[in-house]
């Protein structure tokens, strides 16, 4: 789910959802940035492997020895390449950031440590613009740290869902 629709969905619909949970860095629909597909077009069929195995190794998708997280990525992107390739992610959407103190449920946001900086960063305003929310840098982990760390994955969701059921 892109960021800014997770926002206008919180903001303008919270009886429907209770909790906006975002995981800034690992969102559980994870896609590709929309370069990333453009370049996949053109690469040649028996380079597409190498690339994927690439992504894999990322170094801000997942923090440096998560060989069991690795595998199961390249096993992902290379089970269903076509989400990597189509036309269609590209829509237009109104900034966020104008919106996020328009959000009345509780936020939880995620974010790994071996992330890119930036997203720490980012993590940390819409933390400030939105209220009743928490930030959390999981230790050892990257943007995809529900493939790293799920059990501390889950167990951070589903506590802040406990904590915050009405």
């Amino acid at each position: 789910m892109p960021f800014s629709l997770a926002v206008h969905m919180a903001a303008d619909y919270p009886s429907i959802s209770p909790f906006a949970t975002r995981t800034w860095s690992s969102s559980l629909f994870w896609s590709a940035p929309l370069s990333w597909h453009a370049e996949l077009k053109a690469v040649p069929a028996k380079r597409f492997k190498t690339g994927l195995a690439n992504w894999a190794n990322d170094k801000y998708l997942l923090a440096p020895g998560h060989q069991a997280a690795q595998k199961k990525l390249l096993d992902i992107l290379t089970a269903s390449p076509q989400d990597l390739t189509h036309d269609d992610y590209a829509r237009p959407t109104q900034a966020a950031l104008p919106h996020l103190r328009e959000i009345r449920v509780p936020t939880l946001l995620l974010t790994g440590d071996a992330d890119i900086p930036d997203v720490r960063a980012h993590a940390g305003v819409i933390e400030a613009r939105i209220r009743n929310s928490r930030r959390v840098v999981v230790t050892d982990a990257g943007r995809l740290m529900y493939l790293e760390k799920p059990d501390e994955f889950t167990s951070l969701v589903v506590g802040f869902i406990e904590l915050n059921r009405r």
